[in-house]
């Protein structure tokens, strides 16, 4: 950079007024290597509160400011007798003749646009401080009358200052346009790179089939005429800064949202061209995206949507790379109106999307063995393909005559039930046609033109979704031998145009689908045995981890979760459930399983709701096949019949001969269940059965466990009146406190254990020491502080209690070190020991003494924040105040 005569610089001050604190650094920086003494204001009132107490040589002001902008503060400089002579350059994006016009009013001796050249501004600078007052050397101002844009206004200037800021606007027009048009070039580069991305991504689409090739090549087709309309064209350019502020809006961005650059710059991002329901997301990827330089989009493209000034809304493609200027890092972001692009998109979508059906059909057919999952690939593949509104899919129960339904799509949920408990007759007169072929037909529902006509087709009641069908489409499955193997049934809404390629297709569906259905019924068949075999190796050894899974655990509502959990390994169902028997309330409670959705756990069911209740005096299995032959079901058999189950089986769980519990296992088939599946649930009944009873022995040992030591602390605190209770105030303080802690179950049980223990070691200690209403001897003082080390003692011997010791013994210890027994300090000291401190504490003020009243809680509160740190552990206090200071 050129260096100015020394003479010119030296000893100048320079007042740089901006609220962009990147800019002002920037420019600061740049000043100051050049020699000037630079002072900085964030605004125009902070600018002339500096220059009312110290006068700078020439004064550099932004315009767009907070609390006071850069015109207001010129205005008021020339209006100042001290400082009315000193030079002020106007440092701005805005660039209309309005602005240099209010710039010229306000008394500017000159006017530099951004983005500047630094040599530029520079040398303005050295001019102004040569001859500071060669631009008002006419002190009478002259009156200008200027027209724009059918608007007049009245310039009061200087003739020099005038010239000066008109030839000053014209250097920044030429300097911008060489900006602009090596911004153009880099606008070319990076829409070469885009039309590559395109042309990779369009190749990419290619397949085989002959009609793909035709929708392919009239893609391209259009994708080469978008391509011309793009080069012929320039992309909007907009450059943003923390949080989202718009410094750069090329003519391309005007154009496309109706916003002109004065009107953008300045503004934040989402007041201008984000849409509504976007603007939350767009500023949460800011707030990462100006710390980081990283975030969705950055140095790659994407796409959305923009509005206009006028709100109406456009797709685009926004490639945004990120600058980082001294450490703060700013946008700079190309978007493109992608509008045609996405017409040709979506056409050459719904061909991709017909042609992928084809594919996931003809992979679905020739890799799946499942039925289930077949049928399920099916139905999907037909509404994409032909784009059907329903698809049934029935399979032939050659057994029963009977075509049975397998699965569904585009059903409403309601009529879901319907179709599974349905089965449809081969005498059913909307089938007859099609079965009689053997070919897909189509009806066209509307030539039945009474509705007494129609059914005749159907029974509105029994095949409720063909009500308000305009056709309907039969698809015959067959074998190679004209063996019935199932049905597709294809319903349309609305009329279609019938076309050779609509006819190839459905005899494509047809022909696939009647393959696979034959391949996986002979792959059923060949596997069978194999299964079976494998699956009575499988049993023996799921049963074994039942076993070491709910005997690893005494908590009932593990041992049951496990179990259902664990039972649909080994048995083929759709839901496992267990209920509890709650006999005061006279129901069933739903304890846990899967599965089972109208219910949530922990949901009644009444006695007198259900037929499981029979369990309860029978104490054996019950075995239903089919529930739709119940006539009359109850409300829980009528719920699983609503949510398509078929068939299930119940096994009591039995404790010495009470019935505790029902375990239930449902399927949405009918007679899903063998003998060998009951037997195998038998045996996991009972096993569930044995856990929750020696789950209950244990919990009760532990519950004796724990009131036998309530009881010998209570006997410690009735040693003496004023202590009567302490050990149970101060085990709430503790556990509440280890509950905000984020402690564990098994941490809480431990924590309890010590807080009711802590004073053990007063066992020993005198009733008249507890009891003195005077300050205590030094050796009464010794005799209080061994009781700590007394208790972890006479707790030693008791290996259940190995984990409490420390917090007993050391329960007296001072986070600052001065503490008894030890002397022990900070986080050396038991994490339950300092809980133990300030719940101990806390209850220690709180309380009567035979010496004193007890304290009110405030007054506890503002203790422990005096003691926090020296006595206390703060992280055990802040917890304290978090629990308590709310409650009062």
């Amino acid at each position: 950079m050129q260096k100015f005569e020394e003479k010119e610089i030296k000893g100048k001050e320079i007042l740089l007024v901006e609220d962009s604190e990147l800019q002002s650094a920037v420019l600061k920086n740049m000043l100051e290597e050049q020699g000037f003494v630079v002072k900085v204001a964030g605004n125009g009132a902070e600018g002339l509160g500096m220059l009312n107490q110290h006068k700078s040589d020439i004064v550099i002001a932004d315009i767009l400011m907070p609390l006071m902008n850069g015109y207001e503060m010129c205005r008021q400089i020339r209006q100042n007798k001290t400082l009315k002579d000193m030079p002020v350059i106007l440092l701005t994006q805005l660039t209309e003749p309005e602005d240099i016009i209010r710039g010229l009013n306000s008394g500017a001796d000159n006017y530099v646009t951004k983005p500047y050249d630094t040599e530029y501004l520079l040398s303005k600078i050295c001019s102004l401080l040569r001859s500071p007052d060669q631009f008002r050397n006419n002190p009478a101002e002259q009156c200008v009358e200027v027209t724009y844009k059918g608007k007049h206004y009245t310039v009061r200037a200087g003739r020099s200052q005038t010239m000066n800021l008109l030839l000053a606007t014209y250097e920044n027009a030429i300097i911008q346009n060489r900006e602009l048009n090596k911004m153009q070039e880099e606008l070319k580069l990076l829409n070469d790179v885009l039309e590559e991305k395109v042309k990779k991504r369009t190749a990419s689409l290619t397949v085989e089939i002959a009609e793909r090739r035709r929708i392919e090549n009239e893609l391209r087709a259009s994708e080469a005429r978008f391509r011309g309309a793009v080069e012929s064209a320039n992309d909007a350019v907009i450059c943003l800064e923390a949080p989202g502020m718009v410094y750069l809006w090329n003519t391309k961005a005007e154009e496309y949202f109706n916003y002109s650059a004065s009107e953008a710059i300045g503004k934040h991002i989402t007041q201008l061209i984000i849409p509504e329901r976007n603007k939350d997301s767009i500023q949460r990827y800011f707030d990462v995206f100006f710390k980081t330089g990283i975030g969705r989009g950055a140095d790659k493209a994407i796409e959305g949507f923009a509005c206009r000034k006028d709100g109406s809304e456009f797709p685009v493609e926004v490639s945004t790379a990120g600058i980082n200027v001294n450490g703060t890092w700013n946008s700079i972001s190309l978007i493109r109106d992608i509008t045609e692009r996405k017409k040709a998109e979506k056409k050459l979508k719904n061909e991709i999307e017909t042609t992928a059906s084809l594919l996931a059909l003809s992979e679905a057919t020739a890799n799946t063995v499942d039925i289930d999952e077949l049928s399920k690939s099916v139905v999907k593949c037909c509404c994409d393909i032909v784009k059907c509104d329903v698809s049934l899919f029935y399979l032939w129960d050659a057994v029963a005559g009977k075509f049975r339904p397998q699965s569904s799509e585009g059903l409403i949920k309601s009529m879901l039930p319907i179709f599974r408990s349905e089965n449809l007759s081969e005498d059913e007169e909307l089938l007859k046609k099609a079965l009689g072929t053997g070919k897909p037909e189509l009806l066209d529902v509307n030539f039945q033109k009474s509705s007494s006509a129609k059914k005749k087709l159907w029974d509105p009641e029994k095949m409720e979704w063909l009500n308000d069908a305009k056709e309907i489409e039969i698809i015959p499955l067959l074998n190679i031998s004209k063996q019935r193997l199932g049905l597709l049934i294809n319903v349309y809404r609305e009329h279609r145009e019938i076309t050779e390629r609509g006819g190839k297709l459905i005899q494509t569906i047809s022909d696939e689908v009647s393959q696979s259905l034959e391949q996986t019924r002979l792959f059923s068949d060949t596997m069978h045995k194999t299964m079976e075999l494998s699956h009575k190796i499988e049993t023996i050894q799921v049963m074994h981890d039942i076993d070491k899974s709910i005997l690893s655990t005494l908590s009932p509502e593990e041992i049951l979760e496990t179990s259902t959990r664990i039972i649909g390994k080994i048995i083929p169902c759709d839901k496992t459930t267990i209920f509890l028997i709650d006999k005061e309330k006279k129901s069933f409670v739903f304890a846990s399983g899967f599965g089972l959705f109208s219910l949530k756990k922990g949901s009644l069911v009444p006695f007198g709701a259900t037929n499981a209740s029979e369990i309860i005096d029978t104490r054996k299995p019950q075995y239903i096949a089919n529930l739709m032959e119940n006539k009359e079901p109850l409300f829980l058999e009528k719920t699983l019949i609503q949510e398509g189950f078929m068939s299930h089986v119940r096994i009591p769980l039995t404790v010495k001969g009470v019935v505790i519990g029902i375990l239930s296992v449902g399927a949405k088939r009918p007679a899903a269940f063998t003998t060998p599946h009951l037997q195998t649930l038998e045996k996991l009944a009972s096993q569930i059965s044995v856990a929750l009873e020696n789950a209950r022995l244990i919990t009760d040992m532990e519950e004796l466990f724990i009131g036998t030591v309530k009881s010998l602390s209570y006997a410690i605190d009735a040693k003496s009146s004023w202590t009567s209770g302490h050990s149970e105030r101060v085990t709430k303080y503790s556990i509440d406190v280890g509950k905000d802690m984020g402690l564990s179950e098994a941490e809480l049980k431990d924590l309890e254990l010590a807080a009711i223990l802590h004073d053990v070691g007063k066992i020993g200690t005198y009733e008249s020491i507890l009891d003195k209403p005077t300050k205590l001897t030094d050796e009464e003082m010794n005799m209080i502080k061994q009781h700590p080390g007394k208790g972890a003692d006479i707790l030693s011997s008791l290996k259940q209690l190995k984990n409490i010791i420390p917090a007993v013994k050391h329960h007296h210890e001072s986070y600052d070190g001065k503490g008894y027994p030890e002397g022990l300090k900070g986080e050396d000291i038991p994490l339950f020991a300092r809980i133990l401190a300030v719940a101990d504490s806390v209850d220690a003020m709180s309380s009567d003494r035979p010496y004193r009243k007890g304290k009110a809680m405030e007054e506890v509160y503002s203790e422990l924040k005096r003691c926090s740190e020296t006595q206390f552990d703060p992280v055990v206090v802040t917890s304290f105040l978090n629990v308590y200071s709310k409650r009062t």
